[in-house]
């Protein structure tokens, strides 16, 4: 590990850099399967997905991120890497900071994919993918804080739970500094009564990220209504807190409900009182056909 490294992990590399410093990065990549590999390369700007987790799988992230500089904007070195059955390689990335100060921290990382060609008897069965997190913080800037806050609060469909009713947060940390172990907590409430809440725990948020944050309503019918929508995020050393009173019309709830997958508890009501109606004609009847048999 490079001496001005700190807390690093087999995964990921956290380093201290100034204005103009260079730094060279050593990756040791090995083949563990008996056939040829070609890897694809590339750098990747961290941004902050719809689970409040920093992710790396996007080539395009203008839409949900800002930083100041990006990785492969200072990262150089191999953007294809072939080893052969069970070799072993130690490839070598330059990072090259700009001529000027920058605050906070780098987000980003190496993603490494396995690349699968025509022959199948030389290729792996499976594509995988690999990344190794590199975060760069400038040696002199000054210690900042996240700031998260909450641009506007919208009904929708989560496509990605199972398209169910939700409630979309639309966050924001406008600072270069990330936010880590953070203990995220929604809530949405009518008349004092708690409907539906959700915990999330040690969360991290990218610096100058922008992201949908979801509290699902579990395939529930959405009612039209007055409520309140409750936000609080807890770290080690601040707490947000963010509430507002959210009304839902009925050409919203209408649209909402004829667009996502609504669990039926009527039909299952139905259900229930037609069982409960055919218990009690059986109790009615049969009792007294058994005293007449005796």
């Amino acid at each position: 590990m490079p001496s001005n490294s700190y807390h690093n992990k087999a995964n990921s590399l956290n380093i201290l850099l100034q204005k103009n410093q260079k730094q060279t990065i050593n990756v040791t990549i090995r083949n563990l399967t008996n056939d040829k590999q070609t890897l694809s390369v590339a750098p990747r700007t961290g941004y902050t997905n719809n689970l409040a987790r920093i992710a790396y799988n996007l080539n395009d992230v203008s839409k949900k991120t800002n930083p100041t500089i990006k990785l492969g904007e200072v990262l150089t070195g191999p953007k294809t890497i072939t080893l052969l059955p069970s070799q072993t390689k130690i490839v070598k990335y330059y990072i090259t900071m700009p001529n000027k100060n920058y605050q906070g921290i780098l987000i980003g990382a190496l993603y490494f994919q396995n690349i699968k060609t025509a022959d199948k008897k030389n290729a792996a069965d499976k594509i995988h993918k690999v990344t190794l997190r590199i975060n760069v913080r400038n040696q002199k800037s000054k210690a900042t804080t996240a700031n998260l806050s909450v641009k506007n609060t919208t009904l929708t469909v989560n496509h990605s739970k199972n398209d169910s009713p939700a409630i979309k947060l639309t966050l924001q940390n406008v600072t270069v500094e990330k936010l880590s172990g953070a203990t995220l907590t929604t809530s949405l409430s009518q008349n004092g009564n708690v409907l539906y809440q959700q915990t999330r725990k040690n969360r991290t948020i990218a610096p100058k990220s922008t992201f949908d944050y979801f509290l699902n309503l579990n395939n529930q019918k959405v009612k039209p209504g007055n409520y309140q929508l409750e936000f609080k995020v807890i770290t080690k050393n601040r707490t947000w807190r963010y509430s507002t009173p959210l009304k839902i019309s009925k050409t919203q709830a209408t649209k909402i409900n004829q667009t996502a997958t609504i669990q039926n508890n009527d039909n299952l009501l139905w259900k229930l009182s037609l069982m409960a109606i055919i218990i009690i004609i059986f109790l009615t009847y049969y009792r007294p056909y058994r005293r007449t048999q005796r």
